[in-house]
């Protein structure tokens, strides 16, 4: 396999990027909704 183009690779860079962000942002959110039903 070749290398890859850079674009490519700073695309996926910031779909991780993105995607880490939200984790972090919507995992609170998630728990404190989530808690008092499971409680």
């Amino acid at each position: 396999m070749g290398m890859w183009p850079a674009h490519c690779v700073e695309l996926v860079l910031a779909v991780r990027i993105f995607k880490s962000v939200c984790f972090v942002y919507f995992w609170p959110v998630f728990c404190s909704f989530c808690s008092p039903m499971l409680s």
